[in-house]
């Protein structure tokens, strides 16, 4: 009886030898795909933009004619120098604020928002975009925590 049942295990084997291989591929395949594919990352709650904007400071959408490049140069923010595009050939953009922090929308990783104080928001407002964008170090020692200081004047009457 041993005999039989091995022949019939032999011949049940090779007549379905191709099926069993390529269900075994296949279960080895699905295995692998799912140890080695990435997980996604769960979306987190992104903080609010207006609980970073420091006190005296106001955040400004601005629209960078050099963003591509900023891509592969920066991360979520960096210290710049913010310059007026002037797309006419021989012609120089003038210099709008100087160690000013550049941020990242949180939502649209496309979009910028230039941190600037109060008193330099009116150069910004009043040119009219795409801006041009340099980067600066990011130990600038002028950068956002300029007004920060209190001014030590000393008032003699």
């Amino acid at each position: 009886m041993n005999l039989v049942n091995v022949n019939n295990l032999t011949n049940f084997a090779i007549k379905y030898r191709r099926s069993l291989i390529s269900i075994s591929i296949f279960l080895i395949i699905t295995i692998l795909m799912g140890i080695f594919s990435k997980k996604e990352q769960p979306i987190q709650s992104v903080e609010s933009v207006d609980t970073i904007i420091p006190k005296g400071h106001s955040l400004i959408p601005i629209e960078i004619q050099n963003k591509e490049a900023l891509d592969t140069m920066m991360g979520p923010y960096a210290i710049i120098d913010l310059f007026t595009f002037n797309s006419q050939e021989n012609a120089k953009g003038k210099k709008i604020a100087s160690s000013v922090k550049l941020l990242r929308a949180p939502l649209d990783q496309q979009q910028f928002g230039v941190l600037i104080t109060d008193e330099e928001a009116q150069s910004v407002l009043t040119n009219n975009g795409p801006y041009f964008v340099v980067l600066k170090s990011p130990n600038e020692k002028k950068a956002i925590n300029k007004l920060a200081k209190k001014n030590n004047s000393i008032v003699i009457d």
